[in-house]
């Protein structure tokens, strides 16, 4: 099963459905109403709130990483709040162990049947989960996670069991030494401390206003609309992936092919949630977020005259972009440029 064929729905009764007026595609710009509330209960990490909501909504993992005090975990619980997904929280340690993750032995069952189970609690229903310092856990918790991570899939005495994990958020502080686990995470943002500026602007706009969160027909709706243009996408926007990617990969470790899939589901939900009204060139900048640090420095050099474009910083970048077709137009020119005169 593809990506996106979970957000179909399959009709299996013989008698056809009554038929219900269609969803209308989201014109609505997600990310700046997002980012307007979020902002007001943490300050300096735009690019953090942007870049997990994105992630969860298309249903990969996002690592977050960076030193203490910097509001990962807020973040991470912000994104949470805006989703209408069943959502679960870890703090992990080196002292945590795998019962408190997949449930602890189900005892009775154990002693009246002799059959090995677990209570289907913790990520047996979590379709969000929020790893927290997932770098501090011990090999035998990450190792349990790896099958989770990836296949959303836990293996249990020889037999497999799905899980409704959508999405993983790890905010972490030092790198993560199992690179199977590492390997794991898609979508990857260095988040950093706000200068003294940003903080003392910040620490005025902090007025916790409520984070509207999405309804479920509108996670649905955003899906559906993403897939739509990503199925529709021209050969060129293919071509200008292909393009980038090679660039990023020609001084270094190559990205895996199921990233490279992955980087056009992500670039399609980007689309829509920021209410653009179909692909373009700047709908790569999710590029942005993924592979290595050295990779993602040379995607933002690549990128760097495009938002100088269309924002002076990245808190103008949404409705910069969103409301001015003049911006998109030069955005398109000046990629298309720095690909070789390539159409986006």
């Amino acid at each position: 099963m593809s990506f996106w064929d979970q957000f179909e729905t399959h009709e299996t009764s013989a008698t056809p459905a009554p038929a219900t007026p269609a969803t209308p595609a989201p014109t609505v710009d997600y990310l700046g109403r997002f980012l307007s509330e979020a902002s007001t209960h943490v300050y300096g990490q735009s690019e953090a709130l942007i870049a997990t909501l994105v992630g969860c909504v298309a249903r990969k993992n996002t690592l977050l990483q960076g030193s203490y005090g910097e509001a990962k975990t807020m973040t991470a619980e912000l994104v949470a709040s805006a989703l209408p997904l069943r959502a679960g929280m870890w703090q992990l340690n080196p002292y945590t162990e795998v019962d408190e993750i997949l449930g602890g032995v189900d005892i009775e069952k154990w002693r009246d049947q002799g059959e090995f189970d677990r209570h289907r609690v913790g990520l047996w229903v979590a379709e969000l989960a929020i790893l927290d310092e997932l770098d501090k856990a011990q090999g035998a918790v990450q190792n349990c996670l790896l099958r989770a991570l990836n296949e959303r899939q836990i293996a249990m005495q020889g037999e497999i069991h799905d899980l409704p994990l959508q999405c993983v958020i790890a905010p972490i502080n030092d790198d993560i030494e199992c690179p199977a686990t590492d390997a794991r995470f898609v979508v990857r943002i260095a988040v950093k401390r706000p200068s003294s500026a940003d903080y003392i602007k910040g620490r005025k706009g902090l007025t916790k206003e409520p984070v509207t969160p999405l309804s479920a027909d509108e996670l649905g709706a955003i899906r559906k609309e993403a897939k739509a243009r990503l199925e529709s996408a021209p050969e060129t926007w293919w071509a200008t992936v292909t393009t980038l990617l090679t660039r990023m990969e020609s001084t270094h470790a190559p990205i895996p092919t199921r990233d490279t899939e992955w980087l056009l589901e992500i670039a399609s939900v980007f689309s829509v949630l920021r209410g653009a009204p179909a692909l373009t060139g700047y709908d790569l900048y999710p590029l942005c977020w993924m592979g290595s640090t050295a990779q993602q420095s040379i995607a933002k050099s690549a990128f760097g005259s495009v938002l100088r474009i269309v924002a002076t910083s990245f808190s103008d970048l949404i409705p910069a972009i969103t409301t001015s077709e003049e911006a998109l137009e030069a955005t398109r020119a000046d990629l298309a440029a720095r690909i070789g005169g390539g159409s986006c």
